[in-house]
Formats: structure tokens, sequence, C-alpha cells
């Protein structure tokens, strides 16, 4: 009954826990009983003592047999609440169900098998004379599902409960009776270790039944009805709801008592909240006695509203909008779920909101001095118009975007966003010079047209060899043994072609030219935009040879491919124009092409687009690894220790705060 080898270890006297004072211990607050327990918990996060390891009777997984379900002890004690005719038919679907995702089946077939069950029910018990009973048979059936399901989880979350406190007891009897004394506990039999793992399956199986039968449930033929409601600032639009009165009530009294419940934590306030959209529940569905009661409906949503803002803030939207909740359309809000980075959820819950409010929203986006917010601001601004209360963001947001830009390398870009306002080219031209690259800076103060006064102040030439003993301290160096070559003929392009097909790894980049001049693309018409491409395609001459190469710079100006030894330089307009079409298909195209050479890019999806409008062979490489992914994967994990160490800091101020009140 105890768990596989293991070893505890403490460094006192050996002496009863009662004798406190006699017991030599570094660590003063083993003294206590619990206080033991959370040390050992720390040092050794596995059960020591599983003698009732919590939730170990329940061992169903998502691929787990119904029947082995139905054996357990919480589908043997839920299924036994619900075994009668009232909802046999509930009892059914779930079996039906379970077995599919036993054989793993995914949501569309779990979805369509459902439809199929409510309309044969709907035949089987509908007739003429009982129309109202026919549509009103699927959202039976579904609220009879998830009450069953909701009742599983209970009944497991209160053998949890049981479990864990008599397994902390009798863990702390235990070390009671050997305090003080070095033991080593050997595991009689295999008994499972982490049963967390399939208690989370089993969660994760409850919530996919409860959407897929929500879902299935509106599909059902005849079962849903328009209606008008008003809707924030929107006024009598258009929404669908169940047509059973009866079914509505019984869902707005499920959403009430899990309000006031609050169990299940964010998963089920997703399932509530779908509850409350597809049956179209409203305030006047809460019924008390023989009558409706908006005041305590009103409370009880709203407590409910300010719980889920800080475990679910999705559902608490959902929430917000549907009930239509003005308390919580303010700037208390937005800044809530602006320092939870929610900036979706935020423009989502403003849509539908006076103008006022639409302006307490970008007011917020502004005061957090991102450029995320700044962007879903800026976007706002341009949605609803607000341009008269806010009339330098774009401005903010242009030149954050170019900063931005600048910050992660995309100087080309940056001045390509730029276009021809000559404020936002200083602006690249300033963010270049700032971030250290006066050689950029010059190159594009002089590609911009500024005066040779402007161009010497901005970079003088002690500044520019200031730079670049910087860069020699700052930037990584090529090996020594790396061989850097151009290619732009036809004999040097067989050499590196001669060299690169020895290798089993080569690396690929590109770069292109910015088009100066180029239109603002956010505020640009697209239909005036496909007409005036069509216009100049017929009106336009030949290009010219060096109107083409222009054309091919701004693709793909310079194609850069490199083995561990050597590293080669393509100008590949040149190339294209020069070089016979036969050569290249030969040569590049037969390297891409190439399943033993692996191709390692960054982020290579908009290279690999480029390179195919230069040439067809080239925008699709065989054997290619993208390290982009890696890089995101890491990026999202920091991002995640980022939050959740913001969190665990305002939950520590919040306590030192109610300690000092």
């Amino acid at each position: 009954r105890r768990t596989k080898t293991h070893h505890m270890r403490f460094a006192t006297a050996a002496a009863p826990p009662s004798s406190s004072s006699s017991l030599h211990c570094s660590c003063s607050y083993f003294h206590s009983p619990r206080s033991r327990r959370s040390i050992r918990r720390e040092r050794h996060p596995q059960p020591r003592f599983p003698r009732k390891v919590p939730g170990k009777r329940m061992t169903t997984t998502a691929t787990t047999s119904p029947s082995a379900f139905q054996k357990s002890s919480t589908g043997g004690k839920a299924a036994a609440a619900y075994d009668d005719d009232d909802n046999n038919d509930a009892v059914e679907l779930l079996r039906i169900l379970r077995e599919m995702i036993a054989n793993r089946q995914k949501f569309p077939e779990l979805r369509k098998t459902c439809v199929q069950f409510f309309e044969r029910k709907m035949m089987e018990d509908g007739g003429k004379d009982e129309e109202e009973r026919t549509y009103s048979i699927p959202p039976r059936i579904c609220l009879d599902c998830v009450e069953i399901l909701e009742d599983e989880r209970r009944v497991r979350e209160e053998e949890n409960s049981d479990d864990m406190k008599e397994y902390e007891e009798e863990e702390d009897e235990f070390y009671d009776r050997n305090w003080g004394q070095e033991e080593s506990f050997c595991d009689d039999d295999e008994e499972e270790a982490a049963p967390k793992a399939s208690t989370k399956e089993i969660e994760s199986e409850r919530i996919l039944l409860q959407f897929v039968i929500i879902e299935s449930c509106t599909r059902a033929t005849n079962v849903r009805e328009a209606y008008t409601r008003n809707w924030f600032e929107l006024k009598n639009i258009t929404r669908s709801r169940v047509r059973c009165e009866k079914s509505r009530r019984r869902a707005a009294n499920l959403v009430y008592f899990a309000a006031k419940e609050r169990g299940g934590g964010a998963q089920q306030a997703r399932v509530i909240a779908r509850v409350a959209e597809s049956f179209g529940v409203g305030k006047e569905d809460f019924f008390w006695g023989e009558e409706t009661n908006d005041i305590v409906t009103n409370r009880v949503i709203e407590e409910y509203v300010e719980f889920l803002l800080e475990e679910a803030p999705g559902s608490a939207c959902a929430t917000i909008t549907h009930f239509e909740l003005e308390k919580f359309t303010n700037s208390e809000t937005f800044e809530l779920l602006a320092n939870r980075d929610e900036i979706g959820l935020m423009e989502e819950l403003t849509k539908n909101l006076s103008r006022e409010k639409k302006i307490e929203f970008v007011a917020t986006c502004l005061a957090m001095e991102s450029h995320a917010f700044l962007r879903a601001g800026f976007r706002a601004v341009k949605r609803f118009n607000l341009y008269e209360e806010f009339p330098y963001i774009k401005k903010q947001y242009w030149e954050s975007s170019i900063d931005r830009m600048v910050s992660k390398g995309a100087f080309e870009a940056a001045l390509k966003h730029a276009g021809d306002d000559v404020r936002f080219q200083e602006r690249v031209v300033s963010a270049l010079v700032t971030a250290g690259e006066l050689e950029y800076a010059r190159t594009f103060a002089e590609r911009c047209g500024f005066s040779e006064a402007d161009i010497a102040s901005i970079c003088s030439d002690e500044m520019m060899m200031q730079m670049r003993m910087d860069r020699e301290l700052r930037y990584y160096k090529l090996p020594e043994n790396v061989n850097v070559s151009f290619v732009d003929d036809e004999n040097s392009l067989k050499e590196m072609f001669r060299v690169l097909s020895a290798s089993n790894a080569i690396g690929i980049d590109t770069e292109w030219a910015a088009k100066l001049g180029g239109s603002d693309s956010e505020n640009e018409n697209e239909e005036d935009e496909e007409e005036s491409k069509e216009d100049d395609a017929k009106a336009a001459p030949p290009p010219s040879k060096r109107a083409r190469s222009s054309a091919l710079s701004e693709t793909v100006a310079l194609l850069q491919i490199s083995s561990k030894s050597d590293c080669f330089l393509l100008d590949l307009p040149k190339l294209i124009d020069d070089a016979p079409s036969t050569v290249l298909r030969d040569t590049l195209g037969a390297l891409f092409s190439n399943d033993s050479i692996l191709k390692l890019v960054f982020a290579g999806k908009e290279d690999f687009k480029r390179l195919s409008q230069c040439a067809s062979y080239l925008g699709q490489p065989r054997n290619v690894l993208d390290l982009q992914h890696y890089w995101r994967t890491r990026v999202e994990d920091a991002r995640s220790a980022r939050q959740k160490k913001k969190m665990m800091k305002k939950n520590g101020e919040e306590e030192e705060e109610e300690e000092e009140e």
C-alpha cells in the first residue's frame, strides 16, 4: 500500500513529536505535523503514501469503453440516479457517443450521429397532434445529458475530496508514529502513482460530450425560432432561440444554479455560456415560483461574472454580452482584460456598445503603451470613425509599427511602410540611427532624397567609423574557414551547384528591396486596387529589361545559400535575365528538389512564395525544416512564464494589502 522505494531522512534526534523542545532540527517548522507534510510535498511532489489515492476509483479515460465507465464508481452512481423512463433517451445517447469516443471518432462524426439520434426520436415520439412535443424532444434530451454529466462531475469531486481528507489524516498519523526515524518504504503492489492524468482525460471527455450535444440540439429540424431583441446599442436585431418555452426555463434554471455553485472551472463556464446562447435564455426565463425577479437574477449573474473575469474571461465576456450587463461595460473591465492581454475579448465586447464606451476602450488601449494595444485602438478608431476624438492615433500607430519593424531587423519593410510620407521616412532613418544602424540610415536617407546637409548630420564620417568599430564587437563573425562567393553568371552558378551538391544540409534566406512610394494598405480600397491593376495591365507597354530587373528586385533581390563551409550570394534578378532557363533549372531547381539535402529556413513561407514568382520550381522545395516553429514554442513558453509570474506578483501584493488592512 506504499509507493515504490522512497527514502525519508530527517536530521533530528529520535524523539516523539510531542517533545518538540528536545528536538535540535535546523528547520523549526518541522515540529508541526501539518508543516512537515507541506515540506515533504515540496521536496517530493509525487504521492508517497497512497493508501487511498484521490480519484483512484475513477479510472476511466477518454478512450475507455463505456462499459468500464458504467462499472466505475462515478459512472455507476450517475447512471443509477437517472435510471428511469424519463431519462432513457439521454442515457442511450451518452452510451452511443462514449462508444464512438472509445473508437477515436472525431467531433464531426459525433455531431452527425447526435443530430441523427434527435431526428429519429422526433419521428418516433412525434405526430400531427403532438407538434409541440416534437420540437421539444431534442432540448429535453440535451438538458438531460448535460445534467447527467454535471452530476457525474459533482460525484467525482466529492469522492476526490473525501479521499484527499482521509489520505491526509492517515499520512499525518503515519508520519507522527515514525517521526525522527530513517526508514525505506517499499511498494507491495503496482498501484498507479499519478491518477491525475486519467481524471483530466475524463473531464475532457465530459466537456466534449456537452459541446457536441448542445450544438447538435440546435441543428435538429424545427427546434429553433427567430425573435427580435435589443443588444446594447443595437435595436430590434433578429436572433434565434429554442422554440420550447419550457426548455428555455429549464436551461435558465441550469444557468442560475451553475452561477450559484461556480464549480467545474473555466471549461464548465464555457459550457454554461454555450447553453445560454444556444437556447436563447433571457432574463424573462428566470422564474421564481409564478413570476420573474430581475433583481435576484441580476445579482446572481453579476456575482458569477465577477468570478469569471478572473477564472474564465472569455465566458465572462460572453455572459456580459448575452445578458446585456451594463455594469461591466466600463473602463474597469477593459483594464482587467488588458492586464490579462485579452485584446480579442476587449474588441468583441466593445463592438456592440455605445460610442462613449468605445472611446473608453480606445483610451484604455492607449494607456497600455503597447504596440498590440495601439493596433487594437487604431482598428477601433477606424472601424467606428473616432478620428475626431483621437486625431493623432494613426501617426502614433504608424510610428510604433516603424519602430517595431526596425527593432526586429525588418528595415526594408519599415521603409515600405513609411511610403511617400516624409515624416515617416524621417522616422525610419531616426529609428535606424537609434538602433546603431548608421550605414542603413545613410543609405535610406539617400534613397529617400534627403539633402546632403541632412545626410551629413545623420551620419558623419566619424560616426560611420565608430559604427564600424561597434559592429565588430556586436555582431557574430563568420568563421575564417567559411568561403563567401558571389554568383551572378552561368559559370559561378554551376560551381555553386557542384559544391553544395556534396552537402547534407544547407541554409536558405532571401532579401528583397522595398518599393518606395507604396500605398497605405490600411486605407486602400480593394476594389479600386483591382480595377487599377486591370487598367494598368491593358494600357502598359511591355516592360523593358531594366524595369523587369527592378520588379524582380522587389520580389527577390538576393538569394543566400550556405553550407557549413561555403556561403553563396546569388544576384537572382541578373541570373534570371542572363543565364539560360535550362541552366537555372538544372542547378538551382535540382538543388531545391534534392530529397537527400535538408533545407533549413526561418519563417520560409514568404521566401518561397517570392521565389515561386521568379521561377515556379523554386517555390516548392523538398525536405524543408522551418526553425520558426521551434522558436515560436520557446517564445510562447516564455510568455506563459512571464504571465504566471505577473499574476503571482499581483496576488502577493493583494495579500500584503489585506494583511495591512
